[in-house]
């Protein structure tokens, strides 16, 4: 049986891995420098609050829809990293 160290990824499967990483860490840059995301926070009464852990930030309306939609974003790129992952190691795994 191969090692994981010798599995070739493909290019889409390369970028896709570099994508997720690189946004990932635009989201936790992004989230300690507004204060939180806004999944973990709250909106009541036309005010906008991004969560940290138990923290509560105010911010404006853009700010916590950013936060939202970059939020959904990395989880559907979560999943597709995943994805990438388990589909080479399918391939690798049905040539042995």
């Amino acid at each position: 049986m191969r090692s994981a160290m010798s599995w070739k990824f493909s290019w889409p499967d390369r970028f896709i891995q570099i994508a997720w990483a690189t946004n990932f860490a635009v989201y936790v840059g992004v989230a300690v420098l507004i204060g939180g995301d806004a999944i973990n926070g709250h909106q009541s009464s036309g005010r906008y609050f991004l969560a940290n852990h138990g923290k509560l930030t105010e911010v404006s309306h853009g700010a916590f829809l950013y936060s939202e939609i970059h939020t959904y974003i990395l989880w559907a790129l979560s999943i597709l990293t995943v994805t990438t992952v388990v589909r080479t190691w399918w391939r690798y795994r049905r040539r042995d």
